[in-house]
């Protein structure tokens, strides 16, 4: 599945998929912004833009227009992407080729998505006060609620604390305080700001020609010039590893380690480094799992991660406070163990199929590739899903312990279960 890529403006850039496989296509319009010290605002623009259009002014509206579009579904988002978040719109319809001639759904699909964001409902010139007196209340609940999830939360806390002083250490939600005080005039501006200079990347996956879908997403083109992408930069080296502790009134704990890698996406070597990973903590059959959780009972759970962005490796597990030193020294252990040689050909293989099998899973899935490619546009990246896995179905052993070499640890943080 090649991609067809197309510059329609000054950074405004369109990714097509042409696939004939999927009933649905998938569209999507995304704003490239730097994080701030305060995400606020960029959160809560597309949630009260999903609100109404100027021709459509509220949800009923737009829900009446979306049934005549054969119910076609809009979702507002928000990603974090390295040093940059995208904020923006992803919408799935009908596949063009399923419906009489003469429909045009992705023309209207993708003239809705302009409308959201250049033509919204507004009231004396500015965004709708209402709108977002209620989307900041639901912005900032959703933040409070961060801490209900204590594994993702944990996670987040290792990566605010490991990448701190960093943009991608900050939360890209903004804050809670914030998105209860924000203004029509403060929100207009950032709206107006946003769509006048910052970078759009749009995504189309369906059966149109690449062509005839450039030309649906044509209004995003009229504009001049734009901002450059956010540099997105490789956490830097620390001279020794950090530990942090927090409490929390839980009954399980949960420990994060933090490592760099010294690569990224942009290194030859990374296809080897994400086998690396799903051998050493990425499925049931890894390292993590085989002996942190099974055999020695140290953990709920133990699995790893990648930011292809940041050069880092996130180890996430479940413990009992008692289990602290033992969980994070085996972890350790097994890590050292792995990068000293110990990786044998039939874990290699184990792991290699179940990397290809994920990535392959992508493929049958429109939003699961809009959400890849998008992420590979904004990171700069430019290989696609059959090249990165036709580099990992050749890698070697060596290739793995080659790219294991550089990963050494960055940050501990542990939340611990307190009593309530």
């Amino acid at each position: 599945m090649k991609q067809v890529r197309f510059q329609l403006a000054e950074g405004v850039h369109l990714t097509c998929l042409p696939a004939e496989q999927y009933k649905t296509a998938v569209l999507s319009a995304g704003f490239v912004l730097p994080l701030t010290e305060d995400n606020t605002h960029a959160a809560l623009l597309p949630q009260v833009l999903h609100r109404g259009t100027a021709d459509h002014p509220d949800l009923n509206a737009l829900g009446q227009m979306l049934d005549n579009l054969y119910g076609a579904r809009i979702y507002p988002y928000v990603r974090k992407t390295g040093d940059a978040v995208v904020i923006g719109t992803i919408a799935d319809v009908i596949d063009e080729a399923y419906v009489p001639q003469g429909e045009a759904l992705t023309a209207r699909l993708a003239s809705l998505l302009y409308r959201i964001w250049h033509a919204p409902y507004l009231q004396n010139n500015l965004l709708s006060a209402d709108y977002i007196a209620a989307e900041g209340a639901f912005l900032a609940d959703k933040i409070a609620a961060q801490k209900n999830d204590t594994q993702t939360y944990s996670m987040r806390r290792m990566q605010e604390c490991m990448c701190k002083g960093e943009p991608y250490g900050q939360n890209e939600y903004g804050s809670a305080q914030t998105a209860r005080t924000v203004s029509p005039a403060a929100l207009s501006q950032f709206w107006q700001d946003t769509i006048s200079a910052a970078p759009i990347e749009l995504f189309y996956c369906g059966s149109m020609d690449p062509n005839d879908a450039a030309a649906c997403f044509a209004p995003f083109a009229a504009r001049q010039s734009a901002h450059p992408l956010p540099r997105i930069l490789p956490h830097p080296a620390q001279d020794t590893a950090h530990t942090v502790v927090e409490e929390m009134a839980v009954t399980q704990g949960k420990l994060s380690l933090g490592f760099r890698t010294g690569l990224t996406g942009h290194d030859a070597a990374y296809p080897a480094l994400m086998l690396f990973s799903m051998a050493f903590g990425g499925y049931t059959g890894s390292r993590l799992f085989r002996h942190v959780r099974e055999r020695l009972s140290l953990c709920y759970y133990a699995s790893s991660g990648l930011d292809k962005h940041k050069g880092i490796m996130v180890v996430s597990s479940g413990i009992e406070n008692r289990s602290f030193d033992a969980a994070k020294d085996e972890i350790l252990h097994q890590l050292a163990d792995l990068q000293a040689g110990s990786l044998t050909e039939d874990e290699l293989e184990a792991a290699r199929r179940t990397l290809l099998n994920q990535l392959r899973t992508m493929q049958d899935n429109p939003a699961s590739l809009e959400r890849f490619f998008q992420g590979q546009a904004v990171g700069g990246l430019t290989y696609d899903l059959d090249t990165l896995m036709a580099r990992v179905a050749g890698l070697t052993r060596k290739d793995v312990l080659a790219a294991a070499q550089g990963i050494t640890l960055d940050t501990v943080y542990f939340l611990k279960g307190v009593a309530v």
